[in-house]
């Protein structure tokens, strides 16, 4: 008797077993299969010279589609977005007319009352006036993105199988990125998996030398650390693929409302739960459906191979030309073997970092371990090449900062983009590019530049040395100088640890060498038209100075104003402290925000004021590069504030970061928007053959 139940329990764990290993994790509930198929169409139907207008609700619902102008030509965009204007007029002026009661006069107006079936009534013809929305048509994207996945799908797979997870979740970049490892969004998302800045550098290395993000496998082991994290804390994979788009603290909110997803889907109405998160999961499974099932959908199709690489680690900082000459490797190859390396790696101003596991190509000359046998000793160096910047201030010239900082103007011209007439502005942040730097114009001109002899010759007075001030209970390794400032023109610069360099300001420029003084941008540009040719990508403007630096209760602290887009945890990081230290200093409780323009106060006892200031510069620049890099500004339209509006409203409304509209508009408080103010608003289009965005 024993026995028999023995083998029933043991039978029913295998059929129990196997039943569990045929549940699909990724189920398709009767409810979101319209949306899928909608999805299905979008993705394999036609190229993005095509769209769809139809119902934001009922996604069958699809009134018409649309021939866009070829994005390639002049003028595509706004001839496209009026396009799409006026289409939309037209099927709302119909559904105005059938909420009314009127009976449909045309062929045209029976077909759209057709579309909401036999159950359709004022009420909701009147709704659906307000849900007609135009979505681009990706065939031509998902085809490229499904090729290109077949040289990582097997390792993504494994990883997905290391980490205890469905290897199908390999398919959800074709959702995010359709699987384009350069691909950037407005709001800073990078790579693949489309991580943000701030969720990225939980899981990778993200910073101005180094951007784990866009690098497909290392990415892919950061996506699966996240995703299992959501699926703990949700307990099913439609939740946590939803909250990998709406945030998991949003999905447990919505969970608590309303229970399981399917429920979430038909019923809730979460204030951010709108068009993109509500769709994110059927999205999911279309793009799953189609890259399991290609060649249903597009034929005979033939994926990228699997690429295959050596890897060295490295045990110090090194210059990637002396791997590239060791090695016998061309850059471009090492650049795209390597896609996490920032452009600075390969312009010299910055080292490979130590710790990076290098790839190169598996086919070298000789044996891979005897090359790296025979690497010279002095090839790594012990530190980082560090970034060097100059704040603008009022009486500068491009001339007096290139000969302060003792390097060519032509080259501190072009690492900054400046204007053939060398014009800075006041706030502006000027790269100093360093002296092995190769110097790579942004535009494909240089711009002209006269020199002459100058009639003034900048005098240079000799080093004074100056000794460190110790604060008291601080330890030795925590020493901060402190320099009286002369209240004079003169600039002091820091050199070393114990080296002040005093360089007073030429009172005269050369006549021949054409540049225009440094002036307030405000007041030179005088409409939106100019603002946008003289504002400059390439230049960060802030205020990222440490002011007050003091002693208090045995503690070295400085004071500095808040600028755009930057976060107490951002403080924590560069400063090596805990937040918590930062809020405690400034009375700060969990949770309160910090605006823009605020003082805080910083605690230096683990980085010098020095090493903070070039963090905190690296990470706008590294911000505004990668944008600008993908993006370009193409003009300036005003907009009156209204009442009730704030700047995060805003920013979700004309679709832009706070960062850039900051830029635009840095002598006004966005933190304290009045009704009637102007501001200017950037209308940002793709910086290369732009591709039109849904919606």
């Amino acid at each position: 008797m024993m026995f028999k139940k023995i083998f029933f329990i043991i039978l029913l764990f295998f059929c129990s077993s196997e039943a569990v290993a045929t549940i699909d994790p990724f189920p398709v509930y009767d409810s979101i299969r319209p949306n899928v198929e909608f999805w299905k169409k979008v993705y394999t139907e036609h190229p993005s010279n095509m769209g769809y207008i139809h119902d934001s609700l009922r996604l069958e619902i699809i009134y018409e589609g649309i021939k866009l102008v070829d994005r390639d030509r002049r003028g595509a965009r706004k001839k496209n977005k009026k396009k799409i204007k006026q289409v939309k007029a037209k099927y709302k002026k119909i559904l105005d007319k059938l909420a009314a009661g009127k009976k449909p006069a045309t062929k045209e107006e029976q077909r759209v009352l057709a579309l909401f079936g036999a159950g359709a009534d004022k009420k909701s013809l009147r709704a659906a006036r307000q849900n007609i929305r135009f979505q681009l048509c990706q065939r031509d994207r998902f085809l490229p993105g499904l090729k290109r996945s077949g040289a990582y799908l097997a390792e993504m797979k494994k990883i997905f199988r290391d980490y205890g997870l469905p290897e199908d979740l390999v398919y959800l970049p074709h959702v995010e990125s359709s699987f384009n490892y350069k691909a950037y969004s407005k709001f800073g998302a990078a790579g693949i998996w489309q991580f943000t800045r701030s969720t990225g550098r939980r899981f990778m290395s993200v910073d101005y030398t180094l951007d784990e993000r866009r690098d497909p496998i290392r990415a892919t082991h950061a996506a699966a650390s996240f995703l299992k994290e959501n699926y703990q804390k949700l307990g099913s994979w439609p939740l946590a693929l939803t909250a990998y788009n709406h945030g998991v603290n949003g999905m447990v909110r919505a969970q608590k409302s309303k229970g399981g997803y399917e429920n979430i889907f038909n019923n809730y109405k979460g204030r951010r739960f709108r068009f993109a998160s509500r769709n994110f999961y059927s999205e999911f499974l279309a793009a799953r459906e189609i890259a399991k099932n290609y060649r249903k959908y597009y034929g005979d199709v033939t994926l990228h191979a699997p690429i295959k690489t050596n890897e060295l680690k490295l045990t110090g900082y090194v210059d990637v030309k002396d791997i590239a000459r060791h090695f016998q490797v061309d850059l471009e190859t090492i650049r795209e073997l390597n896609p996490a390396l920032r452009k600075p790696v390969f312009a010299g101003q910055k080292y490979l970092p130590k710790g990076y596991k290098l790839r190169l190509p598996l086919s070298l000359n000789t044996d891979f371990k005897q090359l790296v046998a025979a690497m010279p000793g002095d090839i790594f160096k012990a530190g980082q090449k560090q970034s060097r910047f100059y704040r603008v201030e009022r009486g500068d010239t491009a001339g007096v900062v290139a000969r302060r900082h003792r390097v060519r103007l032509t080259d501190l011209i072009m690492a900054n983009n400046l204007n053939s007439r060398a014009t800075i502005y006041v706030g502006q942040n000027l790269r100093i590019p360093l002296p092995d730097e190769k110097i790579i114009p942004r535009k494909p001109e240089a711009p002209e530049i006269v020199t002459a002899t100058l009639k003034t010759k900048v005098k240079v007075e000799p080093v004074k040395k100056v000794k460190p001030v110790v604060c008291p209970l601080v330890p030795p390794q925590t020493m901060v100088k402190e320099v009286e400032v002369p209240k004079t023109k003169e600039k002091i610069i820091v050199k070393s640890e114990e080296e002040i360099v005093v360089k007073p300001v030429a009172e005269e420029e050369s006549e021949a060498l054409i540049e225009t003084p440094v002036m307030e941008l405000e007041k030179k540009v005088g409409s939106a038209k100019e603002l946008v040719s003289e504002i400059n990508s390439a230049v960060v403007i802030g205020d990222f100075d440490i002011t007050a630096v003091r002693c208090e209760a045995g503690q070295r602290l400085g004071t500095i104003q808040v600028q755009a887009g930057e976060t107490l945890g951002h403080y924590a990081d560069w400063l090596e402290v805990p937040t918590q230290q930062i809020r405690r200093l400034n009375g700060l409780p969990f949770g309160r925000s910090i605006h823009l323009d605020r003082k805080i106060a910083i605690p230096l006892t683990k980085v010098s004021p020095e090493e903070f200031a070039v963090k905190r510069y690296e990470y706008h620049k590294e911000i505004e590069e990668d944008f600008f890099a993908v993006y370009q500004v193409e003009e300036i339209r005003v907009y009156k504030v209204k009442r009730g509006d704030n700047i995060w409203n805003l920013c979700r409304e004309f679709d832009l970061p706070f960062w850039l509209i900051n830029k635009y508009n840095s002598k006004i408080n966005l933190n304290s928007l009045m009704p009637g103010q102007e501001m200017n608003v950037p209308v940002v289009i793709p910086a290369v053959a732009g591709l039109e965005e849904s919606g």
